[in-house]
């Protein structure tokens, strides 16, 4: 069954605009990207224009982000 699960995992198609909808349709309005690279925030702003949009691609900004926030 594992083997399965994998395999799907790899070979469905991603469903982006479906899950950026859903995201927009729940309310959501603050997008943030943690990894290298802005390709996936940059899909999330065309796909669901949030307020606020922010990447973080180091740990540094990882760790100042969180401190702001709590």
């Amino acid at each position: 069954k594992l083997k399965a699960l994998l395999v799907e995992q790899l070979t469905a198609p991603v469903r982006w605009a479906e899950t950026m909808a859903s995201v927009s349709d729940a309310g959501v309005t603050q997008v943030i990207e943690i990894g290298p690279g802005k390709v996936l925030a940059g899909l999330a702003k065309r796909a669901m224009r949030p307020e606020k949009l922010v990447n973080l691609d180091r740990l540094e900004q990882v760790t100042a982000f969180l401190e702001v926030q709590v």
